[in-house]
């Protein structure tokens, strides 16, 4: 359903709407991908579409600090924040840090790998 891809750097998903069934349910409040797709974007990852065997797609998605064992990075992603007088956007204090998410969301970004069973 989900996994690391082979550098560490990146996490792929294979199967949104296995994902969206079994995975969001236990690990996030939210139950639609688009609010999970909208989370990321907040947080700045990056997203790219990727082409998989047999022309099936797959979601693949980035983060420059957020890395296979590498926990102490998440501290570093800070969620975007849109200023009222333009539509830049700044990032703002708070941190996505496995100190700051709830337990369920800190084994999703341990466990990650783990997923890629399914």
């Amino acid at each position: 359903i989900i996994s690391w891809d082979s550098t560490g750097t990146k996490f792929i998903i294979y199967k949104e709407e296995e994902f969206v069934k079994k995975v969001l349910p236990n690990i996030f409040r939210q139950t639609k991908f688009a609010s999970f797709r909208r989370q990321l974007n907040a947080y700045n990852f990056q997203r790219e579409l990727n082409m998989g065997p047999q022309f099936n797609s797959f979601m693949v998605y980035s983060h420059l600090h957020f890395q296979r064992d590498n926990p102490a990075g998440c501290g570093r992603i800070l969620r975007r924040r849109r200023q009222h007088s333009s539509l830049d956007a700044q990032t703002s204090s708070s941190a996505f840090s496995t100190a700051n998410i709830s337990t369920p969301s800190k084994q999703f970004v341990n466990n990650l790998e783990d997923s890629s069973d399914d």
